[in-house]
């Protein structure tokens, strides 16, 4: 692993390993065991951030172009190498169940049917579907299915649509329950957008800090029986292992079915991932400070 200080003041030769992983199309955790590996050359910013060269990006995405000529699409990701046999699929216009025989193993997939379909594209085609279906929501709570290449603007769709934003309205990005809110409209379409929300100002949902009134909702409508209760009270006091370690953090599946129910209007949502996104940051801290 080769790791040297970056303090060039020129225009960028290297990336954050964030942004590598996104632009290889692979995690986080991947690059840092290629480094680790030796497979990957890593720099230092001065203010301690891993970075990724560019030329080293250029490279290994050459090396993917190559391989992917070489080796049938079934055999670019780790989870696809586990051999079987697609003996049923029911499609429906939104889910899709998909039946695998593989040895003496029956596995059924849940997903949606955009994926079946973009899996199939992809087999019969042998390249990466490029565009995505998304489901746009106006301020009228009206529905719009539209088609967009992926990495087209927010602000494009929107022109398109005749759809205003004005200051104050708020644009989310993946749905009601488990969006994100965006702040800029030229915000691009990932492969992972599946729907776009557009409040007006005047109908964003209430938020609060009350306290929590120990009604039980939470608890009652997690699906996978995590102490919502407690582990709120943890995460709002900023004590995230002990929430993990104790109340199941890592169990939720972020459904945002907690914060639905919650009479209090606590936004326990953002709190779970607001927990596990900054125990990754620690742990990534922890990592960075080790010695080599």
């Amino acid at each position: 692993m080769s790791e040297t200080n970056d303090r060039s003041s020129e225009r960028p030769r290297a990336v954050r390993i964030g942004q590598a992983a996104e632009l290889l199309g692979v995690g986080v955790d991947t690059l840092r065991r290629w480094a680790e590996d030796g497979r990957l050359a890593t720099t230092r910013s001065a203010g301690g951030q891993r970075l990724v060269p560019i030329a080293e990006v250029s490279r290994l995405l050459s090396e993917r172009r190559r391989t992917t000529i070489e080796r049938p699409i079934v055999a670019q990701s780790a989870r696809n190498r586990f051999a079987g046999i697609v003996t049923r699929i029911e499609r429906d216009g939104v889910a899709a169940v998909v039946e695998v025989i593989a040895g003496p193993h029956r596995l059924v997939s849940l997903m949606t049917a955009e994926a079946v379909a973009s899996i199939g594209e992809a087999c019969e085609t042998g390249r990466y579907p490029v565009r995505k279906l998304i489901t746009i929501i106006n301020k009228a709570e009206k529905q719009q299915l539209v088609s967009a290449v992926i990495g087209t603007p927010i602000s494009a769709i929107l022109q398109q649509l005749g759809i205003i934003v004005q200051d104050g309205d708020r644009i989310i990005v993946g749905g009601p329950m488990t969006g994100s809110a965006v702040y800029l409209e030229d915000y691009p379409v990932m492969p992972d957008t599946s729907a776009l929300v557009v409040q007006d100002k005047d109908a964003i949902p209430f938020v609060s800090d009350y306290p929590c009134v120990n009604c039980g909702e939470c608890v009652r409508i997690c699906p996978v029986f995590v102490p919502i209760n407690m582990l709120v009270r943890f995460l709002e006091a900023g004590h995230y292992e002990e929430a993990a370690d104790q109340y199941d953090l890592y169990s939720c599946i972020e459904c945002g079915l907690c914060s639905f129910v919650c009479p209090s209007k606590i936004p326990i949502f953002q709190f779970i991932r607001l927990a596990k996104y900054e125990l990754e940051r620690m742990k990534s801290a922890e990592a960075t400070n080790e010695p080599s």
